[in-house]
């Protein structure tokens, strides 16, 4: 099993109609991949966050690369995990604030597992982790 991350930038002003096509393509191809996982975006960034055994994850990151959606793209983590950290979705799209996606931008996302120093909770998975049970618990 295995986790990536990455942020992106828009490369045009996408509506609601083009992200929707977005998750339903990409939950599609995820469900088949057997990959789980979560995209954040602030009307200019994208964060994605992804897990799942190696060879769906190649597929899916085959096509984030050649998407036409998005540019700049920055990988923030890629390292093997135990377990499924968000196992929740084949794919879900969440419009977060631009201090969110910043935030997640600039947070240690390696190891992934690590407790940061002083105790401090700003890691990149404590952050994404803070997202997805707003979420969940506003559902």
């Amino acid at each position: 099993m295995r986790a990536l991350a990455y942020m992106s930038c828009a490369s045009t002003k996408l509506s609601a109609v083009k992200l929707s096509e977005i998750l339903r393509s990409s939950e599609r191809f995820n469900r088949i991949a057997g990959v789980t996982g979560v995209m954040l975006f602030d009307g200019l960034r994208f964060f994605q966050y992804l897990e799942g055994p190696l060879d769906g994850l190649n597929g899916v990151m085959g096509r984030v690369r050649n998407a036409t959606s998005h540019e700049a793209l920055e990988i923030l983590l890629s390292q093997d995990i135990g377990q499924r950290l968000i196992p929740y979705w084949s794919m879900q799209i969440f419009t977060e604030n631009q201090i969110d996606l910043q935030a997640l931008k600039t947070a240690n996302w390696g190891p992934l597992l690590a407790t940061p120093s002083l105790g401090e909770k700003n890691d990149g998975m404590d952050r994404l982790l803070a997202i997805v049970r707003r979420r969940l618990d506003a559902a």
